[in-house]
């Protein structure tokens, strides 16, 4: 799987973030597929991964797209999961496609195994989302 991943027991992650309050010792990963556009419609897969499992979790996911030099407006609708004892999710956000560029922004909160709270927002690195490989 290719596109951005947080990792926020490294200390480390590829994406802006906007807030995060994770604990070293809750191993979370966010890994997001590049956008693609197919059928006038563009996308991207989310999937999450939490190591152990956490007792609960809810993500919502929504696609962006930059309006003028900042200003990011949701598209499409939000995905909300809820995941009780569940190590793996994959979400699919989809909006319809307009030129211009665009990003994935993803917000966890739960409480890990442990009961510590999980509370994060990550935003992928914007994209010009390119054709689906069989639409070139």
């Amino acid at each position: 799987m290719t596109g951005w991943v947080l990792d926020p027991t490294a200390h480390r992650a590829a994406v802006d973030r906007d807030t995060s309050r994770v604990q070293p010792e809750q191993p979370v990963v966010v890994t997001v597929d590049p956008l693609v556009v197919r059928d006038g419609v563009v996308s991207a897969l989310v999937v999450v991964a939490c190591l152990p499992p956490p007792a609960s979790l809810v993500i919502n996911g929504v696609l962006e797209i930059l309006v003028g030099d900042d200003y990011w407006v949701p598209q499409g609708r939000n995905v909300l999961l809820h995941l009780l004892d569940e190590p793996v999710a994959q979400i699919r956000l989809s909006a319809p496609y307009s030129a211009g560029t665009w990003r994935a922004r993803v917000r966890l909160g739960g409480v890990d195994a442990t009961e510590t709270d999980i509370d994060l927002t990550v935003t992928s690195v914007p994209e010009q989302p390119g054709l689906a490989p069989d639409e070139d």
